[in-house]
């Protein structure tokens, strides 16, 4: 490979480093096209990227960034896994795909300066998503707000309810 090739390499890698939010490295021990495809896919539905690059490239890509702790783990077939949004989505990708596999595992992982391991991956993976957070927000915040309206609807209503009830035993 050319000189020239591997620094567009190592430009297009680093580029990927500073639009991230969350990186993951995964190791690599022998999937299938098939597989690695289905995981692919998976992780483009969600805006993901994930890239084979050599060992030595990507860490010369990441040698002045937040994610240099990471150069350490990039020993034998590795995988890098960039997140530019919600790093719990990719967590869960991950963790549902490798559950029970023997051909790949999570090596290690950074989020904003700080160094995951497989297990902080995994629980990273059980937490809800930033839209099932929002959703949750946005019903807390709501239901003062309908209980108020409730109860100020409900004296008019039990007004008409006692005007009825005379109405009733009147004609009666």
């Amino acid at each position: 490979m050319k000189k020239q090739e591997k620094q567009k390499i190592i430009d297009g890698v680093r580029e990927k480093f500073e639009k991230a939010s969350c990186a993951v490295l995964i190791k690599n021990n022998g999937l299938t096209v098939s597989e690695f495809t289905t995981l692919r896919n998976k992780l483009r539905a969600e805006k993901i990227d994930i890239k084979v690059v050599k060992n030595t490239l990507a860490i010369r890509s990441i040698e002045a960034s937040s994610y240099s702790l990471l150069k350490d783990y990039y020993k034998g077939p590795t995988v890098t896994v960039w997140s530019y949004n919600d790093p719990v989505t990719l967590a869960k990708i991950l963790t549902e795909f490798l559950k029970g596999q023997q051909k790949a595992e999570i090596i290690a992982g950074a989020i904003s300066n700080k160094l995951l391991n497989a297990n902080d991956i995994n629980k990273l993976s059980t937490l809800p998503s930033k839209e099932e957070l929002l959703s949750k927000m946005l019903g807390s915040l709501k239901s003062p707000t309908t209980g108020f309206v409730n109860v100020l609807a409900g004296i008019p209503r039990s007004f008409l309810n006692v005007l009825n009830a005379i109405k009733e035993q009147k004609q009666n």
